[in-house]
């Protein structure tokens, strides 16, 4: 007991120390296709076991990709990091055999460029492809006429023209939009499309735009700071807090749509609109100030705009995979927020993304060049379904308690020759290396010297799990869509074999039907290198006890035919293929005649009982005569 307080204590002080670090991947869970099946116990009381990776035979998929990039990020280190992960991306792309990709590139900042339609990756075969298409003569003068605002609602509406308009053959499910943002989107489109964002009248009659001004000192007063409590609380809850700001979009949408045109101070256009009832001019800080008059910031109209489009784009089926990293103008270098009215905007927009698609989040106001290597790497994994070499598989044995409480164990049938991995539907070699550590698929490329090595602990791996398991390291890629198994052999301990006449557990060949109890497994996950991982279901299991009934004299009847009735019933409930209604009608069929012939065999019992003590009866009688 003891010993399992421990790992429990080591296991929480590791789940702490994860939380706490600086990188984080929030909802983000491996997509590739797993399962585990395991055949029902036999009359020996053992399962053979099934762990599979791409169980199904793929298809090629067609992938369709649109990469959408700040140019602030564009311009600097991070941008340039960035472009080199994009292009090993692609690169990862071209290597696989059921892969084929496309990817499309826009940019933003005031507004929005496609930079590239989707283009076949194979096509793209240098790392400078994108970034000369970024700086052509004509995108250069784009950027130079564009270079300031953030405008990620047009983007995104973009990205998403361009995948609905693909013609690739991809299917909805696997076309993705990739964003890099620092959620710092203070414009957005106005009714007539326009970047646009709030007009305010200087004290000269000038006309200028305000942009993200309306947060900072010359607007935002802590007047206004100490009201955010209008759309955010104080407990840290970002998502739920713009989840409440997102409530009023009608609002928002209202204040969006009569927007002015972002760096336009056309007096004219200006006074027009604003007599015709279609735009509100501010005049002074008060008014900014003021939630009754000025109720939402750029920044809060911003990013409200950008979440619409990301939520039309999950709603077509595509995939968002989000790259969020702090704003600068609301946080420092080491993550602090030093200004409320930039950081709790933005910061609370990033942490929605979650709710429709996947973040990958930095906690500073940079990614590096490493940080961003490995958040590609767990965005291409996710999308190519690939196992990549250093993952691993735990996979810890059943154990635990019956519906009444009291215990069962499954072993491990720690035997070569019950053990074998196959690999794109081939059986691999296999050999001992040591005693516990077995080789599968030699290969003298591999540094091991094997493309899978299953390493089994009888007491279990501590600080991860309590029993027995074993773990599968991964040294050769399992590609999209390659079939990869192993296949193994548990035994029910005889120790917790009940005697009692009963049905104990309940067979669930996949897991599908989350039983508790009797399950094959206490837990089984594939460990992928990047960080991802993903939990296999837990098949579980059923035996019958049904001691023969003896007579008076202690004579078994003869009920063969029942054990092969028993024997067929237990065959048919591990064909899964029967359909529900049916198989629960024929075991009901079947348990009245299983009743039925009980009742025949005690009458049977009870005749020969009578005969017997008759005779027995009968020949006394006739030796009292004599």
């Amino acid at each position: 007991m003891n010993n399992k307080i421990l790992k429990t204590a080591v296991a929480f002080v590791l789940i702490i120390l994860i939380v706490s670090c600086n990188y984080h991947v929030f909802a983000v869970e491996a997509k590739i296709p797993i399962t585990k099946e395991a055949t029902n116990l036999d009359d020996k009381f053992n399962t053979k076991v099934t762990l599979s990776i791409n169980p199904d035979e793929q298809e090629e998929k067609i992938v369709d990709i649109v990469y959408v990039l700040d140019v602030s990020m564009i311009t600097d280190s991070m941008g340039n990091n960035l472009l080199n992960e994009a292009y090993n991306m692609i690169s990862e792309f071209n290597s696989q055999e059921k892969i084929r990709a496309n990817v499309a590139l826009v940019i933003f900042s005031n507004g929005s460029k496609k930079i590239m339609d989707l283009t076949d990756c194979s096509t793209i075969t240098s790392s400078s492809y994108m970034r000369n298409k970024i700086y052509s003569l004509e995108n250069l003068m784009w950027l130079y006429r564009n270079a300031i605002g953030s405008n990620l609602q047009s983007a995104m509406i973009m990205a998403k023209d361009i995948l609905d308009s693909s013609s690739t053959g991809s299917k909805p499910e696997d076309r993705h939009v990739i964003v890099a943002t620092d959620g710092g989107n203070y414009t957005y489109n106005n009714s007539r499309g326009e970047t646009a964002t709030t007009v305010y009248k200087t004290e000269s009659g000038a006309y200028m735009s305000i942009g993200n001004a309306d947060s900072s000192g010359d607007f935002g007063s802590t007047t206004r700071d100490t009201k955010m409590s209008m759309y955010y609380d104080e407990t840290g809850d970002y998502k739920e807090a713009f989840s409440k700001l997102m409530q009023e979009q009608d609002e928002i949408e209202e204040r969006a749509n009569s927007g002015y045109k972002w760096k336009d101070t056309n007096a004219a256009s200006i006074n027009a609109l604003v007599e015709a009832g279609a735009l509100t001019v501010y005049n002074s800080v008060d008014q900014i100030t003021n939630l009754e008059i000025y109720p939402y910031t750029n920044l809060e109209v911003g990013t409200a705009m950008a979440a619409k489009e990301f939520k039309n784009i999950k709603e077509e089926g595509y995939k968002i995979h989000t790259i969020g990293y702090l704003y600068g103008y609301g946080f420092n270098s080491n993550g602090e927020m030093t200004n409320k009215l930039f950081g709790i905007p933005t910061i609370s927009f990033l942490k929605w993304t979650e709710s429709v698609g996947e973040l990958y989040f930095k906690n500073k106001t940079s990614i590096t060049a490493e940080e961003l290597a490995d958040t590609f790497s767990q965005i291409n994994s996710n999308i190519l379904q690939k196992v990549i070499v250093d993952s691993y598989i735990i996979d810890e044995m059943g154990f635990g308690a019956y519906s009444d409480g009291t215990k069962y164990d499954l072993d491990f049938v720690n035997d070569l020759d019950k053990i074998d991995i196959y690999f794109n539907n081939e059986e691999l070699d296999k050999t001992e290396i040591e005693p516990n550590v077995y080789g599968f698929g030699a290969d003298d490329t591999i540094g091991s010297g094997y493309k899978y090595i299953l390493r089994y602990y009888p007491n279990g791996i501590d600080g991860i799990t309590e029993n027995e398991c074993f773990k599968v390291d991964v040294n050769y890629e399992i590609g999209t869509g390659i079939p990869f198994k192993v296949e193994y052999e548990e035994l029910l301990n005889d120790e917790y074999i009940k005697k009692e006449n009963g049905e104990y557990g309940k067979y669930d060949k996949d897991g599908s039907k989350s039983y508790s109890g009797l399950k094959a497994n206490k837990s089984a996950i594939l460990y992928l290198a990047n960080g991802l991982e993903k939990e296999f279901k837990a098949p579980t299991l059923s035996y019958i006890v049904d001691n023969p009934i003896k007579d008076e004299e202690g004579i078994e009847p003869d009920n063969t035919d029942e054990q092969d009735e028993k024997s067929k019933d237990k065959n048919e409930e591990q064909d899964n293929s029967v359909d529900s209604k049916q198989d629960n009608t024929n075991r009901a069929i079947k348990t009245e005649d299983k009743i039925l012939f009980h009742y025949i065999n005690i009458v049977i019992a009870l005749i020969v009982g009578i005969i017997f003590y008759y005779k027995k009866n009968k020949r006394c009688k006739k030796k009292s005569l004599h």
